[in-house]
C-alpha cells in the first residue's frame, strides 16, 4: 500500500488504511490486534511499539509517537511504498530551496570563526553591526 500523503493517527477516517496498518503492524511483531478499521489507544500502542523496535532508512530510531508519518510508513511496508516528491509544493518552497542548495559547501573564513563573506553579509542583512 502507498503512503496516504498525511501522517495517520487516532481519528483517521479511512478504514483501508488504518486496516492495512494494523495488519502490517501485527504481521510485523507488534500485536496481536485484529484489523478492526479504527485507530484507537491500541493501536497508537501498538505503532508506538513498532516504532521503539524500529529505525529508519538511516538506521535513525523512528520517533515514538504512536503516529504514522512517512518514516513510520516506510518502515512498515518498506521506502517503495513512500513516493519521493522532487518538486516544491509552492513557489514559495521552490525559492527557499533554491536559496539553500546554493549554500552547500558554504563554510566560515576561517574556520569555527562565524565570520567570512557569507556570514558577514547575513549579519549585515539581519541588522547585526559588525
Amino acid at each position: 500500500m502507498t503512503y496516504p500523503g498525511h501522517v495517520v493517527a487516532e481519528g483517521e477516517r479511512d478504514n483501508s488504511i488504518i486496516d492495512a496498518i494494523q495488519k502490517q503492524r501485527a504481521d510485523r511483531g507488534c500485536g496481536p490486534l485484529d484489523p478492526s478499521g479504527v485507530f484507537g489507544p491500541e493501536t497508537t500502542a501498538s505503532v508506538k511499539l513498532f516504532q521503539a523496535r524500529h529505525v529508519d532508512a538511516a538506521s535513525v530510531p523512528l520517533k515514538q509517537d504512536g503516529r504514522v508519518g512517512p518514516l513510520t510508513w516506510a518502515a512498515l511496508f518498506g521506502h517503495d511504498n513512500v513516493p519521493t516528491v522532487t518538486d516544491p509544493t509552492s513557489r514559495f518552497l521552490g525559492a527557499v530551496l533554491s536559496k539553500a542548495s546554493s549554500q552547500v559547501g558554504v563554510l566560515e573564513n576561517p574556520n569555527n570563526s562565524n565570520s567570512g563573506p557569507e556570514v558577514n553579509a547575513y549579519l549585515q542583512r539581519a541588522g547585526v553591526s559588525l
